[in-house]
């Protein structure tokens, strides 16, 4: 079946009636099979649809906290959400948009501190963005004592203004071990269209190690980006692949 999509024009008292009862039709017809797909621009009105598996959001008013979890409670578990605003928003503490698999977030400098902290899916992506250190430190600290993270893969964010002071100094405190250079390639889908398949580059001199299960996390700072990669294999085998080098008599 070929996909498509269709627009109702109607002011907001009504659209939601309206955009219910063809959602219905449509998903009585083909069942759950279909991968759903809701785009809102613009003005942000947030229909109430259940059973929706990947949401774009670009929005120039963003509706309030109680609004948003209103929405993502009547479609949880998302395969993707692609959240864009350039206006102030706020999410409640646990919100259910932290529980998508895949997120990516541009949010034009403002904070995503408390997102990053309650994310509970693979991975998280967040454009344009302000993460304070002790928001890094406490993240690594929660997925290398297994207290949280569990089903992490992959976390990059680059900052819109500002830097980080000293990222040498910063993975020092957050604890973490050489290897030599790990090149990680992870797969993410970024856009809204199913075969947008993106290959994020990863180059990583450190890595930090589960305490629980052993597995090894790559681990890049830069003055302005961060990125945090979980592999399922043990520190023995991640420096069988990427042993640190050796100095020869000439570099002492």
């Amino acid at each position: 079946m070929r996909s498509g999509y269709f627009e109702i024009m109607a002011d907001e008292s009504t659209i939601q009636t309206l955009l219910l009862s063809f959602y219905n039709y449509v998903h009585e017809l083909l069942g759950p099979s279909p991968e759903y797909q809701l785009s809102v621009e613009a003005e942000g009105f947030l229909p109430k649809i259940k059973h929706v598996s990947v949401t774009k959001l670009h929005l120039r008013q963003c509706p309030t906290a109680s609004e948003l979890e209103e929405y993502f409670s009547c479609s949880p578990n998302q395969e993707c959400i692609f959240f864009k605003t350039w206006a102030q928003f706020e999410f409640m503490k646990q919100s259910k948009i932290c529980y998508t698999k895949n997120l990516k977030f541009d949010c034009l400098g403002q904070p995503t501190d408390q997102i990053l902290t309650d994310f509970n899916g693979r991975s998280l992506v967040l454009e344009r963005t302000s993460i304070k250190e002790s928001t890094i430190i406490q993240f690594v600290n929660q997925w290398r004592s297994n207290r949280k993270y569990q089903n992490l893969e992959f976390v990059h964010f680059n900052l819109f203004r500002g830097s980080y002071d000293d990222p040498l100094e910063l993975l020092e405190e957050i604890g973490v071990k050489e290897n030599g250079l790990a090149i990680y390639h992870f797969k993410n889908r970024l856009n809204i269209d199913s075969k947008s398949i993106t290959s994020i580059k990863q180059n990583s001199w450190h890595h930090v190690v589960n305490e629980s299960t052993g597995h090894v996390a790559t681990i890049s700072i830069g003055n302005d980006q961060f990125h945090f990669a979980a592999l399922r294999i043990t520190e023995k085998e991640f420096l069988a692949r990427h042993p640190i080098p050796k100095m020869s008599s000439d570099d002492v």
